[in-house]
């Protein structure tokens, strides 16, 4: 069963739905919302719990008392401007399952309106790096969730908790998602934060995940390159 967390300002019109969405979710457990917002919220969920703050305490600071507050094995932190598709916890449980996972987010693919669309299936594939949709839903097992600093209260913390597993970390591919990317960090005053928060970051980066898994990734890759290149010459013969 899932703890979902999800901090919000209340900007995005689409809270509403994803919690409804979320209350019709049998793997869902309990909706944990920090209300960094002055009005008061109200859900008709018995799943619900709404932590109101009594200033805004930022994203970071909120993901780190959402999981703190957790009451079920698996955890979801989830954007508030996303309504995602159905079958979404089903997958990540599959992989959670297993007990080899750090984390499991979202390929940028998954974002409506994506160039190109998705080709075919692939059900899931290794993350090596935070892509630029993977903090939008993430999963892992609530103990593998790792404290964000103080230092980072709107950017960052994806990276932080994806760069401190030891486990290997996943991308679940082929699941739509509705979003409205970057609704409330997108103001001027979190961009600010950003190029402060983005120095702190990079000079205290965690490395655990790359040191375990950096040569794979770059074998990967590698072994990619070599398939391209062998596609694209049986391409050319083949006209």
């Amino acid at each position: 069963m899932f703890s979902v967390v999800i901090p919000t300002l209340q900007k995005s019109p689409k809270l509403g739905r994803l919690v409804a969405s979320l209350d019709a979710v049998d793997l869902v457990g309990e909706i944990i919302v920090i209300n960094n917002a002055p009005e008061p919220l109200v859900f008709a969920s018995p799943k619900v719990r709404i932590l109101n703050q009594a200033e805004n305490i930022f994203v970071n600071p909120a993901w780190n008392l959402g999981a703190e507050q957790a009451r079920f094995p698996w955890l979801a932190i989830l954007n508030d401007d996303i309504v995602l598709g159905r079958d979404f916890f089903a997958r990540a449980a599959l992989l959670l399952r297993t007990g080899r996972v750090g984390m499991v987010g979202l390929n940028k693919d998954h974002v409506t309106g994506s160039p190109g669309g998705i080709r075919k299936f692939v059900p899931a594939s290794p993350a090596y790096k935070r892509g630029i949709a993977f903090g939008v839903a993430m999963v892992m097992p609530t103990k593998n969730y790792v404290p964000i600093p103080e230092n980072l209260k709107v950017f960052y913390g994806d990276d932080w908790i994806f760069h401190s597993q030891t486990r290997r970390n996943w991308t679940l591919r082929n699941i739509r998602i509705d979003v409205d990317m970057s609704v409330t960090s997108g103001a001027p005053k979190f961009l600010a934060m950003g190029r402060e928060e983005k120095r702190w970051y990079f000079a205290h980066q965690p490395t655990h995940y790359l040191d375990r898994f950096g040569c794979e990734q770059r074998a990967t890759r590698k072994l990619l390159d070599i398939a391209y290149g062998i596609r694209r010459f049986v391409a050319r013969v083949g006209r």
